[in-house]
C-alpha cells in the first residue's frame, strides 16, 4: 500500500483505516503524535518520544533508528530500536518481538503469546510480561529490579548480572543463564528451574515445582560458578518423580534446602568448600 513520508518530524494524527501501509519520518515522531490505523501499520523514524501513541488492528513493524519511549498496541509489535527503549509501553495482542540495541528502562512489555528477541543492554526498572507463551531473549547487559513473569515459562541468556529481580512462571519451566551474578532476586517456576549462574548466588530465592498436581515432574538443576550465600532453595509438592540437582564450586553458606517428602527422584548436593 501506498505510505507517507516527512522528511523532519511528524507531530500530527494519522487515522488510516485502508490504504496507508506506511509512515517514515526524517525525524521524530513527536509527543504529539497519534498514528491509527485499522491495519497493519509500517513505521520508519529516527526516534519516537515521550507521548506519542501508534495503535493497529492487526501487526506493527517499528524500526527506530534512536530511542523509543512512545506508546505502541498492536496484534503483533515488532521493534528494531537502534537505541534505547526507555519510559515506554509496548503491548501486544498476540506477541512483542524484539531487536533492540541499546536498554529497556521504566519500560512495560506485555503479549499474549510471548515477548521474544534481544537486547543488548540493559534490562533495568521494567516490567515484561507474556500471556499464554514463553519469554525468550538474550540479554546483553544485566537484569536490574525488574520483573519478568511468563505464562508458559521463561527463557533468558543474560550475559552480565541479576539484582533485586524476579522471575515468576505460572506454568513451564523457567531457564536461566547468567554470566555474572544473582543477588536479591527471585526464580518462581510452577515446573521445573534450571538456572546456571557463572559467579556467585546471594540473598536470592528459589521455588520450584507445583501446589499439587499429578503430572509434572518439576526437577531442579542448579549451577553456581562461585558461592551460594545466605539463600533459599525450596521445592513444592509433586506427585511423580523429581530430581533435585545442585552443584556449587566454592562454598555454600547459610542456605537453606528444603523439598516435600513426595519428590522421590534423585538428590545431589554437590558443593566444592565449605557447606
Amino acid at each position: 500500500p501506498p505510505g507517507i513520508v516527512a522528511l523532519r518530524g511528524f507531530a500530527g494524527t494519522l487515522n488510516a483505516t485502508n490504504g496507508v501501509g506506511s509512515l517514515t519520518v526524517g525525524g521524530a515522531v513527536k509527543g504529539t503524535a497519534r498514528i491509527n490505523a485499522a491495519g497493519a501499520k509500517n513505521l520508519d523514524a529516527q526516534s519516537v518520544e515521550a507521548g506519542a501513541e501508534i495503535n493497529s488492528e492487526e501487526d506493527t513493524t517499528l524500526v527506530v533508528a534512536r530511542n523509543f519511549a512512545g506508546r505502541v498496541s498492536a496484534d503483533t509489535v515488532r521493534a528494531t530500536v537502534g537505541g534505547n527503549v526507555a519510559g515506554a509501553t509496548m503491548t501486544g495482542g498476540s506477541s512483542v518481538e524484539l531487536a533492540v540495541t541499546g536498554s529497556i528502562t521504566n519500560s512495560t512489555l506485555s503479549g499474549l503469546y510471548g515477548v521474544s528477541g534481544t537486547v543488548g543492554g540493559n534490562i533495568s526498572n521494567s516490567m515484561l510480561r507474556s500471556g499464554t507463551d514463553a519469554i525468550d531473549l538474550d540479554i546483553g547487559g544485566n537484569v536490574v529490579n525488574s520483573r519478568l513473569i511468563g505464562g508458559a515459562g521463561i527463557r533468558c541468556r543474560i550475559d552480565g548480572s541479576v539484582s533485586r529481580s524476579e522471575f515468576t512462571a505460572a506454568d513451564q519451566p523457567v531457564e536461566l543463564a547468567v554470566a555474572g551474578t544473582m543477588t536479591s532476586s527471585l526464580v518462581d517456576a510452577y515446573e521445573s528451574v534450571s538456572l546456571d549462574v557463572d559467579g556467585t548466588v546471594s540473598r536470592s530465592k528459589v521455588f520450584y515445582g507445583e501446589y499439587g498436581g499429578f503430572f509434572t515432574r518439576p526437577d531442579l538443576v542448579l549451577d553456581v560458578g562461585g558461592d551460594l550465600l545466605k539463600s533459599e532453595v525450596v521445592g513444592r509438592y509433586a506427585r511423580e518423580e523429581a530430581n533435585t540437582i545442585v552443584n556449587v564450586a566454592r562454598d555454600a553458606r547459610g542456605v537453606q534446602f528444603a523439598s516435600r517428602e513426595s519428590d522421590r527422584g534423585e538428590r545431589r548436593y554437590t558443593i566444592g568448600r565449605n557447606f
